[in-house]
């Protein structure tokens, strides 16, 4: 098991360098940014585990006691809750976007003064980044817990379910740089489509927005929304 593990961790760690080399060719900052969300999540786990294993909040079989150990729990559950957080990311872009569409429905079709659906671009990128963080934090929590966890000779924490537990968690660092290398390159793929789309498809589009916005001055008249892509 140890060996495959280790020639797992090995693979992992060399889809890392190249997803990470790619992004870095033209979005330096972007791959700088998730970085340090892994290394942060990674250095704070760490200290925090040693000083709540100092203070007692966390005994030496790996069971968290006191006020102190709860909220530690908490945290570390709610770090590597990837399913809640992207749930909630999912909830927030819904909540920005699906009333301003209805709005442009029923004030278009009923009144025709439908106004802009404004933030589509900024709403897709906050989810896209909202979920690459959080993939960047949970593998950095991972990887400080398999260490402290092994390191202290926690039950059943032996080096060989560390190693597998570090693969599942850079794999998720893995995941974050390859799910951002693709939305980076939607980008410019979105506006090629924009750009080619059928000149009827774009007629009828307009045909409707302006029925949509008929008691507005056309000059007035907004465009029905924004880039669906953020920068």
């Amino acid at each position: 098991m140890m060996t495959i593990a280790t020639t797992a961790l090995i693979f992992i760690l060399i889809s890392i360098y190249f997803s990470g080399d790619e992004l870095a060719k033209s979005h330096q900052g972007d791959l700088n940014v998730v970085l340090y969300f892994f290394s942060l999540s990674l250095t704070a786990t760490i200290l925090l585990g040693v000083l709540a294993i100092q203070h007692g909040a966390i005994d030496g079989a790996g069971q968290f006691h006191g006020r102190s150990g709860q909220v530690l729990d908490f945290l570390l559950q709610s770090f590597l809750d990837l399913k809640t957080d992207i749930r909630l990311a999912l909830a927030l872009v819904g909540l920005v976007v699906l009333p301003q569409l209805l709005c442009y429905l029923l004030s278009g079709i009923f009144f025709g003064c439908a106004t802009s659906v404004l933030f589509v671009g900024n709403s897709f990128s906050f989810l896209i980044w909202f979920v690459v963080k959080s993939f960047a934090v949970a593998s950095g929590v991972g990887v400080s817990f398999a260490l402290v966890a092994a390191l202290n000779h926690w039950p059943g924490a032996t080096w060989d379910i560390a190693i597998v537990l570090i693969d599942l968690s850079l794999a998720m660092l893995f995941l974050a740089l390859v799910f951002l290398g693709f939305y980076r390159g939607a980008i410019p793929l979105v506006a090629k489509i924009r750009r080619r789309c059928p000149r009827a498809l774009v007629r009828g589009l307009s045909r409707i927005h302006r029925i949509f916005t008929r008691r507005l001055p056309q000059r007035e008249a907004p465009v029905i929304m924004r880039s669906a892509v953020g920068s």
